[in-house]
């Protein structure tokens, strides 16, 4: 919501690019998450721009997550099955079509809630810390690239933390790198 979404697709692309390296599915598993999870974004956060407020916030996002779920069953339908399991791919999604479904609708709904919980905390930080208020209005494109290319920092590191063994690791889903 707070960047928009050429910036939010943007972010996400970028994530998925870091991911190819470190990944184990050869860009297969990235180019779906990717396309899935742009779905996902794309509405609410050109929606946001235009209407705020939880009243329209919220249901936006119940959309969105019906929206991120439709594209992941259609990239799992047409991409992922069919690059790791062949001619039997077909075969297997339809035989795990509402576990795909249950699997990205509880997902999608958990993103949102998390977005609910701590969109403003991240919004009151980033205007304090980047003064992101002037953020759409301003001409200052290196510094809306850095803000973009702070997320996306953000994220590389969290996913670092995650793979070290310590149990405070799980710290860094949520907190800022420090």
């Amino acid at each position: 919501f707070l960047l928009g979404p050429v910036e939010g697709v943007l972010v996400c692309v970028c994530k998925e690019t870091l991911r190819i390296f470190t990944g184990s599915t050869g860009g297969v598993g990235e180019l779906a998450n990717m396309i899935a999870t742009s779905a996902y974004i794309l509405l609410p956060s050109i929606v946001y721009q235009y209407k705020k407020g939880l009243k329209v916030v919220i249901p936006t996002l119940i959309a969105a997550c019906v929206l991120g779920t439709s594209a992941a069953l259609i990239t799992n339908r047409f991409i992922t099955f069919p690059l790791y399991m062949g001619k039997q791919g077909k075969t297997v999604f339809e035989q795990s079509f509402w576990f795909i479904v249950a699997f990205n609708l509880i997902k999608t709904a958990l993103i949102s809630l998390l977005t609910l919980l701590l969109y403003k905390r991240l919004s009151n930080f980033l205007r304090k810390n980047k003064n992101v208020t002037s953020y759409k209005k301003s001409k200052n494109k290196k510094a809306n690239s850095n803000l973009s290319w702070l997320f996306v920092f953000t994220y590389w590191t969290g996913q670092y933390r995650r793979k070290s063994s310590s149990p405070s690791s799980v710290r860094g889903i949520i907190t800022w790198p420090s």
